[in-house]
């Protein structure tokens, strides 16, 4: 990368380029920089090219060890599937929730994301609280949405919001509430690997970090965390209009290997500014967590636990939420001793290793999440069992809920499931079913028909699965078929865990169509 950027700014080759012309190069000291990363150049002072090659694959990228720019997680923010009037997007989604008229929901399911309003559609459906009731609540201010009334509006959407308490709601209306407001400026956050290009250097104070402040105390870190193979940053880049913007957090994980020669993903710190604290916590830590995980199963000779780094030394309060979030998992500490594999010689800036990690063996304490711990414990008391007859009603109330109809009658479950497949509830500690797992022997495999899990719940899905491939291969099962929903990236999850893709599917009506993928996944 270096060589490229030096060529097309200078149009000469960048044979015996100097420490000297570097510094002229970049907007920033980094001659520092270079002697850190490459020793022998406090030799030469004129070895930069033969350093970078070393270091960069043809494209003139670093060489990492995943795909750079791949990406490993999204959530909406706002549900919107572009910005649009705010008194239109207010009226089409008070209309969903106290009407539940056919045509205003299709025209709901054209602004805003379909499945969301289909969630919306179903829990509400099944509400305690009904749509007369809510429209008497909100009756007063109610014309004040087509009257242009903000205050009137946002007193109807707060009120929804308080009244049905459930995730997808509560991100749609939050979602038409920025646009009143303006305290979220974009539709969709993506967590992505680094680029491998420039960009991956500083931040313009959008991470809070002290590696990404070009003149901070360990302005060195950036350019190591860009080159090394034993680093790998994941950017929290906000989609507006279709169109990425700056990243506004990152993850810095990290390749380690203990004393008997296994490897480990370390996550050493997720760090974010203040465009990331405005993110709703429960959105932004599950999207962390959900890529942190994607990205370690994609990984080739890793083991299963992940490895988390509880030392913080900045001033932001990110690294700490994220990591009391992750301890909600009931982590395992371990006082360990670890080095970076790769044989660079360059130290890097790494908080676990106090600062400074190396391919030297160090004596650091971690944190283990690991997939047993995943499979059998959940925040506050959720558990995983077996389903039973009786969850049926609570399965249905489950927000995405997709068993066919012919499934929905108790015996035609208890027939074709419960005596023949591996049939799983999550529920909480109040004993709700927040999400569940169905499936049943299908041409030598056993297929899941279907899994869901609450919004509110995201990472029921993983836990499910998780203890689901256990029990399967417990019972002798080589093989697992499902059918994975495309449109929020199942099937390039399944396909990370090694699943192949057979073909695809349209399942569902109108705008509630959607595109299914056939995969199978060895066990």
């Amino acid at each position: 990368m270096i060589m490229q950027l030096w060529q097309e700014r200078t149009g000469v080759a960048p044979q015996g380029l100097s420490i000297e012309q570097v510094v002229d190069f970049f907007p920033i000291d980094y001659s520092d920089i270079a002697k850190d990363i490459a020793p022998e150049l406090r030799v030469t002072g004129t070895a930069l090219s033969r350093f970078a090659i070393s270091y960069l694959n043809s494209d003139c990228k670093p060489i990492k060890p995943f795909p750079l720019g791949a990406v490993y997680a999204e959530a909406s923010i706002t549900g919107l599937k572009e910005r649009a009037d705010p008194f239109e997007v207010a009226q089409s989604i008070v209309d969903v929730l106290i009407s539940g008229d056919a045509e205003k929901v299709a025209r709901a399911a054209e602004m805003f994301d379909a499945g969301k309003i289909a969630e919306v559609q179903r829990f509400v459906g099944h509400h305690h609280v009904s749509r007369k009731k809510a429209f008497r609540m909100v009756q007063n201010d109610f014309g004040g949405i087509r009257n242009r009334n903000q205050e009137a509006a946002l007193n109807v959407l707060r009120t929804l919001k308080e009244t049905y308490r459930h995730n997808a709601v509560s991100e749609l209306i939050s979602g038409v509430e920025s646009l009143f407001t303006g305290d979220v400026s974009f539709d969709k956050l993506v967590v992505r690997a680094q680029t491998g290009t420039l960009s991956d250097l500083y931040d313009n104070h959008r991470f809070m970090a002290c590696p990404f402040f070009p003149a901070g105390e360990y302005k060195t870190a950036s350019l190591s965390y860009l080159i090394s193979p034993d680093v790998a940053l994941l950017h929290f880049v906000p989609i507006s209009r279709g169109k990425a913007l700056d990243p506004v957090g990152v993850a810095i994980l990290a390749f380690v290997e203990d004393v008997r020669g296994k490897r480990y993903v370390l996550v050493d710190s997720v760090e974010g500014g203040e465009t990331l604290q405005r993110i709703r916590e429960s959105v932004w830590k599950n999207l962390a967590y959900q890529a942190i995980n994607s990205f370690a199963a994609s990984i080739d000779g890793v083991e299963h636990d992940v490895l988390v780094n509880p030392r913080f030394t900045g001033a932001s309060s990110v690294p700490v939420k994220f990591f009391n979030y992750l301890r909600s998992f009931s982590l395992e500490q371990r006082r360990v001793k670890l080095r970076l594999p790769s044989e660079t010689g360059n130290p890097l800036y790494l908080e676990a290793f106090n600062g400074k990690a190396g391919n030297s063996f160090s004596e650091v304490t971690v944190y283990a999440l690991g997939s047993s711990q995943i499979a059998a414990k959940f925040p506050s008391g959720f558990s995983v069992r077996p389903a039973v007859q009786r969850d049926l009603e609570q399965i249905l109330l489950v927000e995405v809920a997709s068993l066919p109809e012919y499934l929905r009658d108790p015996d035609s479950l208890t027939s074709a499931f419960l005596q023949n497949g591996i049939n799983l509830a999550c529920e909480n500690k109040e004993g709700i079913v927040v999400g569940y797992l169905v499936s049943y022997p299908k041409d030598g495999t056993l297929h899941i028909e279907s899994v869901a899990a609450q919004g509110e719940y995201p990472l029921a899905f993983l836990h499910l699965l998780t203890r689901f491939r256990s029990e399967a291969k417990g019972k002798g099962y080589e093989a697992v078929s499902l059918l994975a929903r495309k449109s929020v990236g199942i099937d390039g999850l399944v396909e990370r865990l090694g699943g192949v893709r057979l073909g695809e599917e349209q399942l569902g009506a109108g705008e509630l169509r959607e595109t299914y993928v056939r995969m199978e996944v060895k066990i």
